[in-house]
């Protein structure tokens, strides 16, 4: 039987080092914000279809929760999520954003006859005062990959608990991950294979640290090998900052067609699960493309499962420490059969 060893080809510490600098270099929160003075990232996310219809319909087709409410739209961007909320019966709705495109909001707003009822405010969430007491609806669509990359709902976070009322709505209001097993073979050798021969000359070295980042690929059905698991569960309405800072989860996955596996695929979904017909928003290789994909976090080296054998590990995840818009990932996993015996394998993974 051969023995796949459990040892690090790169030095973790010496890795971690490097994402430290990293992020000093590019963790600037200014950045960040300015990227989204650009319409066209506005752009991709109003085309994005599943997630912009998902948001839609938890608004139009329960407009008996909706109406003469106050609704709070937190990042509002170019305010189509508060023109929802209005079409939807709102007593008035309130969109804040922090960036300049809200001056394009503005006259968005006003074009299509809702400035009576839409008042958008620029500021940081955590800064802003609103001229009411209590929202009856909190409204983001703040998902990253992975969920919490980029920091997004950090604000909605704030504002649930300064200005939700009792009893209120949050749109979304479940989030989760999950993770399976993929054969993905020519991206695998495109990020870690191609760089031992690079033009005739062997750049290994830099496959070997493409290995600790995440990739973003849309996946197809057959890639899938595995069972599914869930890593994380979040109830949005009661979590606390600390559950999605840093959290740690198991996970088993059985193999459901004999094949290599060479990464490990992440995707999310959110829930709206108070709407009359619950909403669920999901971003895995099954459902409908969104500009989420799934993330990819590749093997070390490729396993080869037959069917019926299980992979089990946990996934931990926290934020950088440099730049808290970013995750840190540990993935570690063992497994067991004719062809391996691995213990407690251990990577790192930036995103």
């Amino acid at each position: 039987m051969a023995k796949h060893a459990n040892k690090a080809e790169d030095d973790l510490a010496k890795v971690e080092k490097e994402r430290e600098h990293e992020g000093r270099n590019l963790g600037d929160a200014d950045s960040f914000w300015h990227s989204f003075s650009y319409t066209g990232t506005h752009e991709s996310v109003l085309k994005d279809i599943e997630v912009v219809k998902s948001f839609r319909n938890a608004f139009l087709n329960n407009k008996h929760l909706v109406k003469d409410k106050i609704v709070l739209d937190v990042g509002c961007g170019l305010g189509v999520l508060c023109m929802f909320a209005a079409q939807a019966g709102a007593a008035h709705v309130y969109g804040v954003e922090k960036t300049d495109i809200i001056e394009k909001a503005r006259e968005i707003i006003k074009e299509n006859g809702f400035a009576d009822k839409v008042t958008l405010i620029q500021g940081r969430m955590e800064d802003v005062e609103l001229p009411v007491e209590k929202v009856d609806i909190i409204v983001s669509e703040w998902m990253g990959y992975c969920l919490f990359s980029g920091g997004q709902f950090d604000p909605v976070l704030a504002a649930r608990d300064k200005w939700l009322a009792e009893g209120g709505i949050m749109f979304p209001d479940k989030a989760a991950n999950f993770i399976c097993g993929v054969y993905d073979k020519d991206t695998y050798d495109a990020k870690v294979e191609w760089w031992k021969d690079a033009w005739g000359h062997d750049m290994s070295i830099i496959g070997k640290k493409s290995l600790h980042e995440v990739f973003m690929n849309y996946n197809e059905i057959n890639y899938i090998i595995t069972d599914h698991a869930k890593t994380l569960g979040v109830d949005l309405l009661t979590c606390k900052q600390e559950e999605i800072d840093e959290w740690d989860k198991p996970f088993q996955l059985t193999c459901t067609t004999a094949s290599y596996i060479y990464a490990f695929m992440m995707y999310f979904q959110v829930e709206f699960t108070q709407c009359h017909k619950r909403i669920n928003l999901c971003t895995g290789p099954l459902d409908k493309p969104t500009r989420h994909r799934q993330s990819m976090f590749y093997l070390r080296e490729p396993l080869y499962l037959e069917e019926g054998d299980t992979i089990r590990g946990r996934v931990r995840c926290k934020r950088n420490k440099v730049n808290p818009r970013d995750l840190d990932f540990v993935i570690v996993y063992s497994m067991s059969n004719k062809y391996y015996q691995i213990e407690n394998v251990i990577q790192k993974f930036f995103l």
